[in-house]
C-alpha cells in the first residue's frame, strides 16, 4: 500500500513538473518557475520505490514499465549535464593548476 502512494506521488510531480515545464513554454520564461520544476522532477525520482524497499508482497505493473522509464528521465538528463558542466570546471581546474 506505502509503494502504491509512493508511485501516485512519484508520478502526480512528475506530472506537474511537466505542466510547469509547458506553461513555462507557452506564457513566457520565469527561472523561479524552471527551478520549481526541476525540483518536481527530482523529487519524482526520490519518490518512487526502489526494488529492494517492496514491502508490499504484490508487484505492481508499471513499476519497471514506461511509467517509470518517463519519470527516470528528466532526473537522468539533469545529472548528466550537472556531472558535465562540472567535468568541465574540473578540466580547466586542473588545466591552470600546474
Amino acid at each position: 500500500m506505502i509503494n502504491a502512494f509512493r508511485i501516485l506521488l512519484s508520478i502526480s510531480a512528475f506530472l506537474g513538473s511537466v505542466y510547469i515545464i509547458i506553461c513555462m513554454v507557452l506564457y513566457g520564461f520565469n527561472l523561479v518557475v524552471l527551478v520549481i520544476s526541476l525540483i518536481g522532477f527530482i523529487l519524482a525520482h526520490y519518490l518512487w520505490p526502489t526494488h529492494s524497499s517492496s514491502s508490499d508482497s504484490c508487484s505492481y505493473p508499471c513499476h519497471d514499465g514506461l511509467i517509470h522509464s518517463m519519470v527516470e528521465v528528466p532526473f537522468t538528463l539533469l545529472t548528466l549535464i550537472i556531472r558535465g558542466i562540472f567535468n568541465i570546471f574540473k578540466a580547466i581546474y586542473t588545466l591552470f593548476d600546474n
